[in-house]
């Protein structure tokens, strides 16, 4: 099975540039602790800004100082069995989904 049959496509993502308010506030919400961050006005991936992010940074105000820049991604048209072994491997619950040109289209969680 593919990942585009199983991921959810309806991902809630902020964009940078951006602040710290505005990540908890989407965050408080849509009840996520993990939020994909798009470069602004395009469905690009850039980072992933989580929960511990913040609690760690508690000075930092922007989003693009707050976020992880080493992304693990799969693509729709991999193998769930991939994917989930990519999860395993690298120990994270939700993967970015991204298409050749690097555009968030979805997000496959554990």
């Amino acid at each position: 099975m593919l990942v585009k049959r199983t991921m959810s496509k309806n991902v809630v993502s902020v964009s940078v540039p951006g602040n710290r308010e505005k990540v908890l506030d989407l965050m408080r919400k849509e009840n996520k602790a993990v939020l994909p961050v798009v470069k602004e006005d395009t469905d690009i991936l850039v980072g992933l800004v989580t929960r511990s992010d913040l609690i760690n940074n508690p000075d930092e105000e922007q989003i693009a100082m707050l976020m992880s820049r080493d992304l693990i991604t799969v693509n729709p048209g991999d193998d769930v069995v991939d994917a989930a072994r990519v999860m395993m491997e690298n120990d994270v619950r939700r993967v970015p989904v991204v298409n050749d040109d690097g555009e968030l289209v979805g997000i496959i969680t554990s």
